[in-house]
């Protein structure tokens, strides 16, 4: 008992919470208040983990240009929560989004390295837990109109396939990695075939298209190490090329009938709705929740808007028209900016590929405006 409670000791508590915090990412789905404040077990989780670290003293925070690009993205957000005239919902998606993300991306960039070089394979087990519930779901009948497979919230397979198809990446090269490690091998193994699987029953043509993009960078890695200088003009040339495949495969056809056809005809009419919104409202954006809302009041009265249309634009379907949209010229400024210097001073290729899969499949919808999608991303960002 003493050796437990010397290596429990030895280990520490910001050990254990980082671990469970990223393991456990899906825990979003557990909402309560507090105070008549809205939470999530998630979001305690992390705020647990960052206190601990600070206690501990395995956070040392560095007031260096990540720290303050970082933070110029958050300061953008808080701007537009002034901007949008439901205040309240506004802060609670700043609160979840950026300040949650925030605090887990101090977190890890600047936390114990010991501590935080777990975390990949930590992101592993939380698709591959993920996964399993979302499968287990579709066994017993919970599924989309159409037959998919859903993610936790029951609410569209796409959100499930934006928080897989980055964390199958990092499995992938896992598990090239440990070819020859039996353990190992048959951890990532496990895993990504749970993922895969997942992501081939959500039938999500995003995930389809955005996978390609880690898989094909990751592979680089390993095919031509000794022309690693050349790895990030490998990766913008192919983004380049994938984002002219996806707006192909993404093109509107009306009459096409279906979901596939749907899918990309209301995708049109969001963007070129989205278009309408810029021109409207070209500097300060309309607030940080308020792209629903502004929409339904700018398309009233249009055909087929109402009926079809709206209720489907819950965003702009692409994450940087939204984030332009909802945090005006500043908000997407600082985003780019923000990607900009991260991507060119990255540390860790794999993490460049997961990363960018996000960034691709960001060109037909917003893999970031949800609890677990923002603290993916923050987690990845800080891992670069």
């Amino acid at each position: 008992m003493n050796e437990v409670k010397k290596r429990f000791k030895q280990f520490g508590f910001f050990n254990i919470f980082i671990i469970l915090t990223v393991i456990f990412l899906p825990l979003y789905i557990l909402r309560f208040s507090i105070f008549s404040i809205p939470s999530t077990a998630l979001e305690v989780l992390i705020y647990i983990t960052f206190l601990a670290g600070l206690l501990e003293k395995k956070i040392k925070i560095k007031f260096d240009l990540y720290f303050f690009v970082s933070l110029f993205f958050v300061v953008t957000a808080l701007i537009s929560v002034f901007v949008d005239p439901q205040f309240i919902r506004s802060s609670g998606i700043f609160k979840a989004y950026f300040i949650d993300g925030f605090l887990i991306f101090l977190t890890i960039r600047y936390g114990d390295r010991e501590s935080i070089k777990l975390l990949p394979a930590c992101l592993v087990v939380s698709g591959a837990l993920t996964a399993s519930a979302s499968l287990v779901m579709f066994a017993f009948g919970t599924s989309s109109s159409d037959g998919r497979l859903l993610d936790l919230d029951r609410l569209s397979p796409n959100y499930l396939t934006m928080f897989l198809v980055p964390i199958f990446i990092i499995g992938f090269h896992g598990l090239i990695k440990n070819f020859r490690a039996s353990g190992k091998f048959l951890f990532y193994l496990t895993a990504d075939v749970l993922i895969f699987v997942a992501i081939i029953l959500s039938g999500s043509r995003g995930a389809y298209l955005a996978l390609p993009v880690g898989l094909a960078m990751v592979c680089a890695q390993f095919i031509a190490k000794k022309y690693l200088a050349y790895y990030k003009l490998f990766a913008v040339l192919f983004s380049i090329v994938l984002i002219a495949g996806v707006l192909w495969v993404f093109r509107p056809n009306f009459g096409a009938m279906g979901r596939v056809g749907n899918s990309s005809n209301i995708r049109y009419y969001i963007w070129t709705t989205s278009i309408e919104i810029a021109e409207e409202r070209p500097l300060a954006g309309v607030g940080l929740s308020n792209f629903q809302d502004y929409f339904t009041d700018l398309t009233r009265g249009r055909i087929n808007y109402s009926e079809y249309i709206a209720p489907q634009a819950l965003t702009a379907h692409n994450l940087f028209f939204h984030i332009y949209l909802t945090m005006g010229l500043l908000g997407i400024t600082s985003f780019i900016l923000m990607l900009y210097f991260f991507l060119k001073n990255s540390r860790d290729p794999v993490i460049v590929s997961a990363l960018s899969s996000i960034l691709i499949y960001g060109i037909v919808d917003t893999p970031f405006f949800r609890n677990d999608l923002s603290i993916l991303f923050w987690i990845l960002l800080g891992l670069l």
